[in-house]
C-alpha cells in the first residue's frame, strides 16, 4: 500500500507542481493583466495561500480510498470537523486583524494541521504507511522543479512582456521547461515509460 501511495503521489505531484510553481511564478501576472487589474494583488496571495496546504491532501489522494477499504475513515471526518470548527473561529479573529487575507491565513493553519500533520502521523502511526518514504521520494522531484522555476524567474527578468500574449508567451516557455525538467532527472524510469505509453500510444 505504501507503494502505491507513493506511485500515484508522486504522479499526482507532477502535475500538481505545474500547475501550483505555474500560478505562483505567473498569477500575478494573470491577476493584474488579465483578469481584475492593478490594486488587486491580494487575490493573488489569497489564492497561494489556499493552493499551497490544498496540494498536499491532493497528493496523498490514495491514502482516502487506503482508509475506507479499511473501515478507518472515521478518525479523518472527526478530525476534519474539529478543524473546520476551529476555522471559524480563527477566520473570524483574523479577519479583524488582517481584513480580506485573514480567512484564507486560518484555512492555511487549518489544512497545516488537519489533512497534513494529523493526517500524515494519523497514516503512518494507524494504518503502517511508510509516510516518511512517501516525502523522501516526492523530495527528489524538487530539484526538476526548482530548475525551471529559478530559469523561468531570469527568462523573465530579461525577457520583459506584458498582456494576453506575454502571458501565454511566458506560459508556453514554462511548460516546456518543466516537460524537460522533470522527464530529464524528475521522473523514474517506469513514470517517463508510463507517460509515453499513455499519450504515445
Amino acid at each position: 500500500l505504501s507503494d502505491l501511495m507513493i506511485r500515484v503521489g508522486r504522479m499526482q505531484f507532477f502535475v500538481l507542481a505545474l500547475a501550483l510553481t505555474g500560478f505562483g511564478i505567473l498569477g500575478k501576472m494573470f491577476v493584474q493583466e488579465i483578469w481584475l487589474g492593478q490594486g488587486y494583488e491580494i487575490v493573488y496571495y489569497i489564492a497561494m495561500l489556499l493552493f499551497i496546504p490544498m496540494t498536499v491532501p491532493l497528493i496523498q489522494n490514495i491514502g482516502i480510498s487506503i482508509l475506507q477499504a479499511k473501515n478507518k475513515h472515521a478518525f479523518r471526518a472527526i478530525c476534519y470537523l474539529i478543524i473546520s470548527v476551529v476555522n471559524v473561529f480563527m477566520s473570524i479573529i483574523f479577519i479583524k486583524m488582517y481584513g480580506a487575507i485573514g480567512p484564507a491565513i486560518s484555512i492555511a493553519i487549518s489544512y497545516t494541521l488537519g489533512q497534513i500533520i494529523i493526517m500524515n502521523i494519523y497514516y503512518y502511526k494507524e494504518m503502517k504507511l511508510d509516510i516518511p518514504r512517501f516525502w523522501k521520494e516526492i523530495a527528489k522531484m524538487l530539484p526538476a522543479i526548482l530548475v525551471p522555476v529559478a530559469a523561468m524567474a531570469v527568462f523573465m527578468h530579461f525577457v520583459p512582456l506584458g498582456g494576453k500574449l506575454g502571458f501565454l508567451i511566458y506560459g508556453c516557455v514554462y511548460v516546456a521547461l518543466y516537460g524537460i525538467c522533470m522527464l530529464t532527472f524528475g521522473l523514474n524510469k517506469g513514470e517517463k515509460e508510463f507517460l509515453f505509453k499513455r499519450f504515445l500510444g
